[in-house]
């Protein structure tokens, strides 16, 4: 594999650069589905609705979100102030906070089943935010968001057998 060093790797073959070099087999994708927490205003039913250039209000300070994560989701882990993990037996949310104490949105990542939009409901709930579905651009919404789901599932299933 020859490599530009400033674009990455390339296939040797073709010579176009790879999109996923460090990917060997389908095993090593670990996909997921996400959502967007901002601190949207009640009066904004939908992302068309956004001004332009808008500036999202931040959603407060990293530490007391986790702390309310954790309230929450009391097995979630937050080792690390900028990332958490709550994990069960069929699925994986992990909450990235970035690296400002004062939080301006959180991107949840979910991996696994369709299990895990329910706990991304609830916890939406009670921390009275909002989000934006990611594959959708629109905010979430429970029953939406399982289809949404299932069409990243056969997504992210056609993907991996690209690699085979």
């Amino acid at each position: 594999m020859k490599k530009d060093e400033k674009r990455g790797p390339r296939n040797e073959v073709n010579g176009e650069f790879l999109l996923y070099p460090q990917l060997n087999n389908k095993e090593d994708i670990d996909m997921s589905w996400d959502l967007f927490i901002l601190n949207i205003p009640s009066d904004i039913t939908t992302m068309d609705d956004v001004p332009k250039n808008h500036e999202f209000e931040p959603l407060g300070l990293r530490t007391t979100l986790s702390e309310k994560i954790i309230s929450i989701l009391p097995e979630t882990n937050f080792d690390d102030p900028t990332w958490g993990a709550y994990s069960t037996s069929t699925y994986q949310l992990e909450f990235s906070m970035g690296d400002d104490e004062i939080c301006s949105g959180i991107m949840i990542h979910l991996r696994g089943d369709d299990q895990g939009l329910k706990c991304i409901d609830s916890l939406l709930n009670r921390l009275e935010l909002r989000g934006v579905d990611m594959q959708t651009g629109q905010f979430f919404d429970l029953h939406i968001a399982h289809t949404s789901f299932k069409q990243f599932e056969v997504f992210k299933d056609r993907f991996k057998k690209t690699l085979e």
